[in-house]
């Protein structure tokens, strides 16, 4: 399940400069946060016209460096690895038995050399000028901070615990724990089971 957070004082000001005026720009910044179980917030915010191109470039780091391109070049690291460990078993002396050590020997050196990557790649996410984190941070337990530009202190902080049990007041409650019928447990609210298509509105 999902919750889409619309919190004023995200919404009111741009979350960069923290000015207000009549030429915001609404975003939404999708993540997984660890109040309430960990799921899907939609957390909305605003941020002007001046600000806007240093959001796109904080985000467009921010993917580069620690989110989607992360899969693939996993994915490109362990065919690396399948094809040499096939090139070193199909064209070598060595015998079976001494073969694991080799290719452990690979296994380590590549994944050691991705997690080094990666690590630096932090870094330099990190101490890139355009991180978004140094003015508007979502922390995992719901925290909002509110960071001045310039210096990078904190402002203010929002916690969405509350608005977060609100949204979860307004969605609809399952009418059943179990059904009645098949006694499945019912994970969902869907006004029926999934076991054996019961009736649980009427």
């Amino acid at each position: 399940m999902e919750s889409e957070i619309n919190e004023p004082e995200l919404l009111n000001k741009c979350v960069r400069c923290h000015q207000s005026n009549d030429q915001l720009i609404k975003f939404t910044y999708r993540r997984v946060l660890g109040i309430q179980g960990a799921k899907f917030y939609s957390i909305n915010y605003s941020i002007c016209e001046k600000c806007k191109p240093y959001l796109e470039k904080g985000l467009k780091i921010e993917d580069r460096y620690v989110t989607k391109k992360l899969k693939p070049i996993l994915a490109g690291i362990f065919l690396i690895i399948y094809i040499v460990a096939l090139i070193i078993f199909f064209n070598s002396d060595i015998p079976f038995q001494a073969m694991f050590p080799v290719i452990g020997i690979i296994i380590g050196a590549t994944l050691g050399s991705f997690f080094l990557i990666l690590y630096l790649n932090r870094v330099l996410y990190k101490t890139n000028p355009e991180n978004i984190k140094k003015y508007f941070e979502i922390r995992n337990d719901g925290i909002v901070i509110l960071k001045d530009l310039k210096s990078g202190n904190e402002i203010n902080r929002i916690n969405l615990l509350p608005i977060e049990r609100k949204i979860a007041e307004i969605l609809p409650k399952k009418s059943h724990e179990f059904c009645p019928n098949c006694g499945s447990q019912i994970k969902t609210y869907t006004g029926f089971c999934q076991s054996c298509g019961k009736n649980l509105k009427v």
